[in-house]
């Protein structure tokens, strides 16, 4: 039974890991990337693996994209330490028939956590929260164009002021 009590705070760091993602992913989108880049971006920064692709500078280049990216790095670091931490002191001081017991229980854990994390009901209601608290603490200012408009090469933009002439 002692290594239950390490077992439960892994499987409940894995669970605000998925919503800190999913989280930093929604905040993302409202900068205006994409919802598949977003998510992978998003994702690839918790992870620490993946970061270092051509889309990763778009990122990169973008101040407040910098800003939650960063912050996914400093939390993915920290979740995963304690995720692997306390799985792992759940083996250790279990003895015998608890250690596959636990292993079990890690993996209907890790089952359950997934199907509540993928529910459809359960994400749009994470991701309305997410993005009502990001209005509403006024996150991000407005951009402009040239910023929220992804042009391929060789294409760009023109502004051009036109004064009033009396």
């Amino acid at each position: 039974m002692g290594g239950l009590y390490f077992l439960l705070p892994a499987l409940f760091v894995i669970f605000v890991s998925f919503l800190i993602v999913r989280a930093a992913s929604i905040a993302l989108m409202m900068t205006g990337l994409n919802e598949k880049r977003a998510k992978f971006q998003a994702l690839s920064a918790f992870s620490g693996t993946g970061f270092t692709t051509r889309e990763a500078e778009s990122v990169i280049a973008h101040p407040a994209r910098r800003r939650i990216i960063t912050w996914l790095m400093i939390l993915g670091n920290a979740g995963i330490v304690t995720v692997i931490v306390t799985a792992t002191s759940s083996l250790v001081s279990s003895k015998g028939y608890q250690i596959p017991i636990n292993l079990v229980i890690l993996v209907v854990g890790i089952f359950v956590i997934y199907r509540v994390a993928t529910h459809r009901g359960f994400i749009r209601k994470w991701e309305n929260y997410i993005e009502d608290r990001i209005v509403k603490a006024r996150a991000f200012e407005e951009e402009p164009a040239e910023d929220l408009l992804h042009f391929t090469e060789g294409f760009g933009l023109v502004r051009g002021i036109i004064g009033d002439y009396k």
